[in-house]
């Protein structure tokens, strides 16, 4: 069973500006026929930064992944409201249209691709513009022309987080973008997310 905990670190919208970015309701959710979440209640505006902290194995990443959408975690009960609409049984590529980002813990940079090809996959039609804009975020200081299956662990990391913050969305989840780094990453406070992290002092909570 899921013995997580939950914080608010940064506030956004106040409430009744709106429906919540995200809403989860009585969230039950099964791996396989192990529940390892029930009855979660949790609530998101526009703008706030939610910290998901825990010991190994009690559901964190499970939690990200019924948000998403994606197996092995399946809902059992409850539902999932992403902005006002109720995405609980919907597709996640259908989530990700409509303004949902996921860093997962996994392998998530083109190795074959450059570090600009793979900034621009993630930029989508702003690819070319965006990069430009993107001087001041930590990919700017990685070789552009590199390939990414040739950068080291922690220069990965940074891709892979840069990818994630930089891709136009109205909610980012993000399981632990900071393992293996050794320098800060900065939060974007342009929309809502939901961390997952072990430690919150590698995190500055001001803009991306």
């Amino acid at each position: 069973m899921a013995d997580f905990q939950v914080r608010k670190i940064r506030g956004g919208e106040p409430a009744g500006a709106g429906p919540p970015v995200l809403r989860l309701e009585r969230l039950s959710v099964n791996v396989g026929i192990r529940r390892v979440i029930e009855n979660l209640d949790l609530e998101a505006a526009a703008g706030d930064a939610v910290w998901i902290s825990g010991q190994n194995g009690c559901g964190k990443s499970m939690l990200l992944d019924a948000i998403a959408g994606l197996a092995p975690a399946r809902v059992v009960d409850g539902s999932i409201h992403f902005e006002g609409e109720d995405v609980t049984h919907m597709p996640a590529h259908e989530r990700a249209r409509r303004g949902l980002a996921y860093l997962r813990q996994r392998e998530h940079v083109f190795a074959d691709l450059t570090v600009d090809e793979n900034l621009r996959l993630a930029l989508g039609a702003d690819g070319d513009a965006g990069l430009h804009a993107m001087r001041n975020h930590p990919a700017a200081k990685l070789p552009g022309s590199k390939r990414a299956g040739l950068l080291s662990g922690g220069e990965r990391q940074r891709l892979a987080w840069a990818m994630a913050s930089a891709r136009p969305s109205r909610l980012l989840l993000a399981d632990e973008p900071e393992a293996g780094l050794s320098t800060p990453l900065r939060l974007p406070e342009d929309r809502t997310v939901i961390l997952v992290s072990h430690d919150l002092t590698t995190w500055r909570l001001e803009a991306a």
